[in-house]
């Protein structure tokens, strides 16, 4: 066998391997964000999230409400001192002043914590949702054989598919196997 021949085989045989895998692939697509979006336990976290946040608010509210009246106590105790009212000392506003700023930290602070309390809150609600989503994504794929299912919309909302076959849109296939009711311009 001479060189040739043995390089036209090599040629042959990886163009023969190149075909028989880019064959085995199979990719589809979903729009996973609406799926989770329609989700029953979707809903319930929701509602729970609301209750939460409520809550949440509702902490914070004495504080708010608190900081509200000082804030009123130093703009009467202003429109006194420059009114010429000798009761009220340049140091007794400034007094206020750091008791409205201090109020003020301890606000932001307090809300800043609320709202990681909520995204942690949120982020343990959604660990079962995506969980179940997962799973099924996972069963479907191995049983119709596909190599990658892709998201078919990003974080935003916004497609990044934007062309492919309908017939590898798996988006209907998974609202079926999750229970979810898809409305008509979803599916």
């Amino acid at each position: 066998m001479n060189l040739k021949t043995v390089l036209m085989a090599c040629v042959l045989g990886l163009g023969l391997i190149t075909s028989a895998s880019a064959q085995e692939l199979k990719i589809g697509y979903a729009n996973i964000e609406g799926l989770i979006a329609y989700m029953p336990a979707t809903k319930s976290m929701n509602q729970e999230l609301a209750t939460y946040e409520k809550k949440l608010a509702e902490g914070l509210q004495p504080r708010q409400t608190m900081l509200q009246q000082l804030y009123a106590e130093y703009q009467e105790m202003v429109q006194k001192f420059q009114s010429g009212d000798k009761t009220i000392t340049e140091s007794q506003i400034q007094a206020k002043q750091e008791e409205i700023v201090g109020l003020e930290k301890t606000l932001q602070t307090k809300t800043q914590e609320a709202q990681q309390k909520l995204v942690t809150k949120r982020q343990d609600l959604m660990e079962p949702i995506l969980d179940q989503v997962r799973g099924e994504l996972e069963k479907l794929a191995n049983e119709q054989k596909y190599t990658y299912i892709f998201n078919a919309v990003d974080g935003a909302g916004t497609s990044i598919i934007l062309h492919g076959p309908e017939g590898d849109n798996v988006t209907k296939e998974l609202a079926k196997r999750l229970g979810i009711e898809l409305p008509d311009e979803g599916k």
